[in-house]
């Protein structure tokens, strides 16, 4: 039986990055336009030095259909842009909720090395 789990979450995760993406500004009269070579499509196709996108894509498919969510870390350059994307391990994030029930969220904690931050 696990196996057979094992086995569908792979194949969602390896299939899932078929779709070909694309940027589109709306125009004055609503009218799609696509923008080719934009920064973001690069991003996706090569997030990081040591990751590509269909690893990206897996892994994002892959944590949503074992734990329930999935986290990518946005890192910037000096002048803000975006330069890379990196997974995060789901179990590695967590909601805080204040004791008193006064808000329903009020920040997310990330474990690094262990130490909740």
């Amino acid at each position: 039986f696990p196996v057979t789990i094992a086995a569908g979450i792979d194949w969602m995760s390896r299939n899932w990055n078929i779709p070909i993406l694309q940027v589109v500004r709306v125009d004055e009269d609503g009218i799609e336009v696509p923008q080719r070579g934009h920064a973001a499509l690069e991003l996706l196709r090569r997030p990081h030095p040591y990751l590509n996108g269909q690893a990206l894509a897996s892994a994002f498919v892959r944590d949503i259909l074992c734990v329930g969510s999935s986290w990518i870390e946005k890192v910037y350059n000096r002048v803000s842009d975006v330069i890379e994307l990196k997974p995060w391990p789901p179990l590695a994030v967590t909601a805080v909720f204040p004791v008193d029930g006064s808000e329903y969220l009020t920040a997310w904690k990330v474990s690094i090395n262990g130490n909740w931050q």
